[in-house]
């Protein structure tokens, strides 16, 4: 059997592969339309939706950031030169405070004048050093109004930068909803033509191709649509799931109601007239599958003594013996396996 059903099934897969084939070319052109759709999409940064104002803070807090920096490296340089100053006085502090014990100890009346130099050059450098100090404590004071300043602009320019983040959000849903809307538009009709297509030609002699554009369709819309649904609450991908399962629901209970209505015809219908209406080949598949062809119900094993050659449950003639040889065989078989005579059940 295998044998008799090898150029079918040669056939069968030459075809599936036409229609593997046909799906991918169609998966990549419409993949070459998708990307080149006009005005899909254009570059969008945060930058873009800046305003003046905004800019103006941004250069006035880098003006303060500069000046701070000069301040600070003024008052670094102060510091450097109070701690020299420092370092100066308390030298010329130790050396008059040794000559003061050597003046105590000899009495000389004609050192007062000395006396009088060493104080008023000690006096000069604690100046200098209350002078270089209040400079440092100046800059201090100019730094502190520099960052309240600074404090201030920032607040103002986050308030804007948070407007400003508001429109980008806005815009970038914009352009989700816009390049989802090109893609609803190109792809809905292709899912449209196959479901058209599976309902009324996926039988018919064109077949592969048929079948070729539905798994397009099916691509384009769970790679080339889905990941592109918006995210805002999830309606639109529940709406197309809604829509989806009621069709395929709608379909399949029609399918459903008209096959049982089938097999209640077919239970009523003579023998031979059920038998008309099989396909020879998908019969002899179900009997090797121990299935019945009229029925498709499971067939029960023989018993030692019993031959099925009936189906017990529709009455359908399942194997024969030929009338010459009396060979018992497959009762679609259109020749005897044994003998070559025709088979004239197999004609109906």
């Amino acid at each position: 059997m295998k044998a008799f059903l090898q150029p079918e099934k040669l056939f069968s897969l030459t075809m599936w592969i036409v229609a593997l084939l046909f799906a991918w070319f169609l998966m990549g052109f419409g993949g070459l339309i998708i990307r080149d759709l006009p005005l899909a999409t254009r570059n969008l940064s945060p930058e873009q939706f800046a305003t003046p104002q905004m800019q103006s803070l941004k250069q006035a807090e880098s003006a303060i950031e500069t000046q701070k920096s000069v301040k600070n490296d003024q008052r670094e340089l102060l510091v450097q030169t109070l701690s020299a100053a420092q370092s100066q006085y308390d030298a010329e502090h130790s050396n008059f405070q040794n000559w003061l014990s050597t003046r105590a100890a000899t009495q000389a009346a004609d050192q007062d004048q000395e006396l009088v130099s060493r104080t008023r050059k000690l006096e000069v450098l604690k100046e200098n050093q209350v002078g270089i100090q209040s400079k440092i404590d100046a800059l201090d004071q100019q730094l502190l109004q520099m960052s309240q300043q600074g404090e201030q602009l920032d607040a103002q320019y986050g308030a804007l930068e948070q407007h400003s983040d508001q429109l980008y959000a806005h815009a970038v849903f914009r352009q989700e909803l816009r390049v989802f809307g090109y893609r609803l538009l190109f792809i809905l009709p292709l899912v449209a033509v196959a479901l058209w297509l599976f309902i009324r030609q996926r039988k018919s002699k064109y077949w592969p191709f048929v079948w070729g554009f539905i798994f397009f369709a099916l691509f384009s819309f769970f790679v080339e649509l889905v990941p592109y649904l918006p995210s805002y609450g999830g309606y639109i991908r529940y709406i197309v799931g809604l829509i989806l399962v009621l069709i395929a629901g709608y379909y399949g209970i029609g399918w459903m109601q008209a096959y049982l209505v089938q097999r209640q015809q077919t239970a009523k219908a003579g023998e031979n007239e059920r038998r008309q209406k099989l396909d020879h080949i998908v019969a002899i598949k179900k009997l090797a599958a121990n299935v019945c062809p009229s029925c498709e119900r499971q067939l029960t094993a023989s018993k030692e003594g019993v031959v099925n050659n009936f189906c017990m449950y529709c009455g359908l003639k399942l194997f024969r013996n030929c009338p010459v040889c009396q060979t018992r065989h497959n009762s679609f078989f259109s020749f005897c396996p044994t003998c070559g005579t025709e088979n004239q059940d197999a004609k109906g």
